[in-house]
């Protein structure tokens, strides 16, 4: 199972969720989309991770409402006691910084200037610096 597998029994096991509901409370967490989220919730309960109950509404169509069973419950448990795997870093200006050179030099210094006043630019400066030393960030 994917981080992402994990993530969505960990919520559940706080509070059986729809899909979409179990989107809604994963985004401060994790970026997902509904295309990732409703195949994978499909694979846990055929693997027999998570189980549903239909939700009849006249409005909109049913919904699932998701609970985990057992074996999520053991599998959650494992995956928890393990150590988190080492961050993904994807940050588009340690690319772009990584392509200066091809870059107009006005247009990368305005760049530069922009990010200088965004207040997430102290961790990005962190990994453009490492890229310049060669030193990892």
């Amino acid at each position: 199972m994917n981080t992402l597998a994990y993530g969505l029994l960990g919520l559940v096991a706080r509070t059986p969720s729809s899909g979409y509901d179990l989107m809604l409370q994963l985004q401060p967490f994790w970026q997902a989309k509904h295309s990732q989220i409703y195949p994978l919730l499909a694979k846990l309960e055929q693997e027999g991770y998570l189980e549903f109950t239909r939700i009849h509404q006249t409005d909109r169509p049913d919904k699932k409402v998701y609970s985990i069973t057992e074996k999520g419950q053991i599998a959650l448990q494992v995956w928890l006691s393990e150590p988190a795997a080492e961050p993904v870093v994807r940050d588009e200006l340690v690319l772009k910084t990584y392509c200066l050179g091809l870059a107009d030099e006005n247009a990368a210094a305005t760049m530069f200037d922009v990010c200088r006043a965004h207040p997430a630019m102290p961790r990005a400066s962190g990994h453009v610096r490492a890229l310049h030393s060669g030193v990892p960030g």
